[in-house]
């Protein structure tokens, strides 16, 4: 009888440890996917703003780089980080990453604030966009200009985090399995009897 009840309580108690901390991994990796979004959004808008400050637009109608983006990542090919200008639909600058690529957003959704959109990339990469239409006081026409980053970033930082909390959990989990079995077992132990310590004397 003591056995079997003991049996249940470890059993229930582990069912219930599992449950919540099934639960609290969830809840800490949503909100670190959260996290890396934002810090990864983050970033597009500040290579969008660096692009942007790059730019300067000639009185004869020519775009002109004063610098290129600094990160090192634009200037690999197909690395996964890339820039363009756009002007009616025509390519004026690229990163040196996207080598003979385009990228293609929808323009018809970008207004004038920063857009975010998914697109493919060179080899069909998915990749997270930043996307503004910005006018030039000496141009006509607005230029578009477009950041965009690997969202397998996003997925491998989310991944390592995952496998971290798991091992984590899974060890807390495996202690307290071990304590709350120690107890109730130590709880529900048959006492020795009258008889038996009377012999012993």
């Amino acid at each position: 009888m003591c056995n079997s009840l003991t049996l249940r309580l470890v059993l229930t108690s582990s069912a219930w440890v599992v449950a919540t901390l099934l639960v609290t991994a969830l809840l800490l990796v949503f909100l670190f996917r959260g996290h890396i979004e934002q810090r990864f959004d983050g970033l597009l808008h500040d290579h969008l703003e660096e692009l942007v400050a790059a730019s300067e637009y000639t009185p004869e109608g020519i775009l002109k780089m004063t610098w290129r983006p600094s990160d090192p990542r634009f200037n690999r090919p197909h690395w996964g980080w890339y820039w363009e200008i756009h002007r009616s639909g025509v390519s004026l600058a690229r990163s040196d990453s996207l080598w003979r690529e385009s990228l293609k957003v929808d323009e018809s959704l970008i207004g004038g604030s920063a857009q975010v959109q998914q697109l493919s990339g060179p080899e069909d990469e998915p990749l997270q966009a930043l996307a503004q239409k910005i006018t030039f006081p000496d141009s006509a026409q607005p230029l578009l200009f477009i950041i965009a980053g690997p969202v397998s970033d996003i997925e491998i930082n989310v991944r390592a985090f995952t496998v971290q909390v798991a091992i984590t959990l899974m060890a807390l989990g495996i202690g307290h399995w071990i304590v709350v079995s120690g107890v109730v077992s130590g709880t529900f132990r048959p006492a020795p009897t009258t008889g038996n310590t009377a012999s012993a004397w």
